[in-house]
C-alpha cells in the first residue's frame, strides 16, 4: 500500500487550537490490507477513484454510492458494526476519528482512494506573563 500527500494545510478551528488537513491518494495493490486502530484521532473522508476496496469497522458508517450518468441517486446505506462492506468507484465514506477496523484490497486490480485526513490538534494554552 502507498499513501502520496498531494496538498495540506492547517485551518483555524476554534481559538486557540486548529485542524491539519491533509489531502492524498492512498494506493492498495490486490491482497494488501491495511489495519487501523482506535487511537487515531483523525477524520477521514474517502473517495473511491478506482477498484474496490473491502472494510470493516467497529462502529455504525454511513456510505454514499455512486450513481452512474443519468441514474438515479439512492439513500445513503446504513452499515452496522463489525460489518464488512466494499466501497467500489465513485463510492464515498466519512470515518470520524478513534475508529477500528481493516481496509483490504480483495480484488485482483490495485485500488485507489482518495483521502481528506483531518486531525483536530488543541494547542497548549498561553502562560501568562506577570
Amino acid at each position: 500500500a502507498t499513501f502520496r500527500a498531494v496538498a495540506a494545510g492547517l485551518i483555524e478551528v476554534l481559538e486557540p487550537s486548529t485542524a491539519n488537513v491533509v489531502l492524498g491518494r492512498i494506493s492498495l495493490q490486490p491482497g494488501a490490507s491495511i489495519p487501523f486502530d482506535e487511537t487515531d484521532p483523525s477524520a477521514l473522508l474517502v473517495y473511491m477513484a478506482s477498484g474496490e476496496l473491502t472494510l470493516r469497522v467497529d462502529a455504525a458508517i454511513t456510505v454514499a454510492r455512486a450513481v452512474g450518468a443519468g441514474g438515479t441517486p439512492t439513500p445513503p446505506e446504513d452499515v452496522a458494526a463489525d460489518t464488512e462492506f466494499t466501497l467500489g468507484e465513485g463510492d464515498s465514506v466519512l470515518f470520524p476519528g478513534t475508529m477500528a477496523g481493516e481496509v483490504r484490497n480483495a480484488g485482483t486490480e490495485q485500488a485507489t482512494a482518495w483521502v481528506v485526513d483531518i486531525v483536530h490538534v488543541i494547542a497548549a494554552a498561553a502562560t501568562p506573563t506577570p
